[in-house]
């Protein structure tokens, strides 16, 4: 497998949050509240104004990330997002699940066509 360097000064923000730090082959931020990607799943709740720092890719690629997240409320969450546009993408994350402590929920959403799907298990950290 070849592997490449990341460029980072390639990559744009989709909603931007506050206090970015891009440096090297790190990304620093601390998110809005109340931030999320959701389309109108069976409950109605639709959120569009999550923090992404994306690029785009022409090419079969694969990739490997570390993510060292600080979840003070329920629902705080980090995670991957792979974005075509706002109404197809998919998104897994770590999420402070009800509970908190050391346990939290692993999670999958996949949007098509403006409508969201997701899965969840339980994970401890």
């Amino acid at each position: 497998m070849h592997r490449e360097s990341v460029d980072l000064s390639q990559f744009h923000w989709l909603n931007q949050p506050q206090n970015t730090t891009v440096t090297g082959y790190s990304v620093e931020f601390d998110t809005l509240p109340d931030t999320d990607f959701w389309q109108r799943t069976h409950y109605g709740f639709e959120r569009a104004n999550g923090h992404a720092f994306l690029t785009r890719l022409w090419d079969d690629f694969s990739f490997s990330a570390a993510a060292d997240s600080v979840y003070e409320t329920l629902f705080d969450q980090s995670g991957l997002l792979l974005w075509v546009d706002a109404d197809n993408w998919a998104k897994v994350s770590l999420e402070n699940g009800p509970g908190g402590g050391t346990s939290g929920m692993l999670g999958s959403v996949v949007t098509t066509h403006g409508y969201s799907d997701w899965a969840t298990r339980l994970w401890t950290r």
